[in-house]
């Protein structure tokens, strides 16, 4: 513990606090200002609106297309259908000679 004590008091003396003076808090502001640029601002549009395009793709890729590709599926081909539709035409009809 005393270890400790004697780090930490040697870091103090190193590190001494700063005084704040008259122009302290304008000055962190105009700092802050300063990195808040037009760029960052645009990286963290293009970052939420990634984000929202990938749940929008997880969304579809989990719940519409299951929902889509359940549509019933066909038996009969389409020479089938064709000739079910055609069944009685074809008895009435004379024979080809």
């Amino acid at each position: 513990m005393d270890e400790l004590t004697g780090v930490l008091a040697a870091y103090r003396e190193a590190v001494p606090d700063p005084e704040p003076g008259e122009s302290f808090m304008p000055g962190l502001w105009a700092r802050i200002d300063a990195r808040r640029s037009p760029v960052r601002v645009l990286r963290a549009f293009a970052h939420a609106f990634a984000v929202l395009a990938a749940v929008t793709v997880l969304f579809i890729a989990t719940v519409l297309i299951p929902r889509l590709q359940t549509a019933p599926v066909y038996s009969a081909s389409y020479v089938d259908v064709l000739e079910n539709e055609h069944a009685g035409e074809l008895a009435e009809a004379p024979p080809v000679r």
